[in-house]
């Protein structure tokens, strides 16, 4: 049975987001709090902080999604937020994951899919073209060797890229955090992998194709 869950975070504020969530990095001096019904990414002196959650109550197939509502902006530069996929339990130094989100610049923002092999990052592919806007829907989707990240709600960017570096993990969220209470995610659901793009829509090179007609 396709397993499909999904949490709108509108309970009391909390300094996690729940037992239905496990902390992943383990270690990292924050992770995702609840603050007025949003998942809320926190920071944490001296450096930018790497925190992320991801859902533990079920068990997902290898091939799999990840959603969520974009809902707060940090624009200090170097600050991203993500929908993960195949994350997985470890240290700053020992977890995974598949990433697609937005990250800020300063001047403006963009949106990539990126990942994280033993807390090391690799852009895989990025969109710079389009800023991303509150509201924005975030989404990822990875089956096999394909990944697939969208903007859902204006449809300002689809990216695609081919990567085999990780196999299984869950559905959850990511965040480099520069400013308390700013970066914030809602609506969040994920699940095994739903038929949404024609079969063979990746290609095996990174593209980019963006929405509006452009």
């Amino acid at each position: 049975m396709s397993v499909q869950v999904s949490d709108d975070f509108n309970r009391g504020d909390s300094g996690t987001l729940g037992s239905q969530w496990t902390k992943s990095p383990s270690n990292s001096a924050q992770e995702f709090s609840i603050l007025s019904n949003e998942a809320n990414a926190n920071w944490a002196l001296p450096v930018f902080n790497s925190q992320g959650s991801f859902w533990s109550a079920d068990s997902f197939a290898d091939d799999q999604y990840s959603q969520a509502t974009l809902k707060g902006i940090d624009t200090v530069n170097g600050a991203a937020l993500f929908v993960s996929v195949r994350h997985t339990l470890g240290t700053v130094s020992t977890f995974d994951l598949y990433g697609f989100g937005c990250r800020w610049t300063g001047a403006g923002g963009y949106f990539y899919v990126q990942k994280w092999i033993n807390g090391s990052l690799t852009h895989l592919v990025t969109d710079s073209g389009d800023t991303p806007l509150v509201d924005d829907v975030l989404r990822l989707d990875v089956r096999g060797v394909s990944l697939v990240g969208r903007e859902m709600a204006r449809s300002a960017a689809t990216l695609q890229v081919t990567d085999a570096s990780i196999t299984s993990g869950s559905a959850g969220l990511y965040a480099i955090a520069a400013t308390d209470d700013t970066g914030k995610l809602d609506n969040w659901k994920g699940g095994d992998y739903e038929e949404l793009i024609p079969s063979g829509f990746v290609g095996q090179y990174p593209t980019i194709i963006r929405g509006g007609g452009r």
